[in-house]
């Protein structure tokens, strides 16, 4: 007949079965997440669908749309009245002028070139790049 024998040393101050404080929270948190969560979950789900009930308004005055050009390098030949034409058909209302206007010795070229939208034209001074 064959009779096993454990020897079991009792648990005292010695033997520690959680030994690390990480061990020790993380199973602290592990647990109370396990116990707390059901008594909370009626009170979480009517909170989630009273918050998708309340309308939020904006905390600034709504504008209309806005449109404007940024244009640079225009020079004066047809490729300048063709942008030209095409803000006039965006209706934009403001046109930026990022520079180089004219490569002719006068600015009179770039005037007719803009003179549709000359009222909301705005411009920079220096090179386009």
């Amino acid at each position: 007949m064959n009779i096993a024998i454990y020897n079991q040393k009792p648990l005292n101050s010695r033997h520690k079965i959680i030994a690390s404080p990480q061990l020790r929270i993380a199973l602290t948190i592990i647990l109370s997440i396990m116990l707390f969560t059901p008594l909370m979950l009626p009170y979480l789900t009517s909170f989630v669908s009273d918050i998708s009930a309340i309308k939020v308004q904006n905390a600034y005055a709504a504008l209309p749309d806005f449109n404007f050009a940024a244009v640079g390098d225009w020079a004066c030949g047809t490729t300048a009245y063709n942008t030209a034409n095409n803000i006039v058909s965006k209706n934009t209302e403001l046109t930026l002028g990022l520079g180089d206007y004219s490569y002719a010795k006068r600015a009179d070229c770039w005037f007719k070139v803009i003179s549709p939208i000359d009222g909301q034209t705005r411009i920079n001074i220096g090179n386009h790049d």
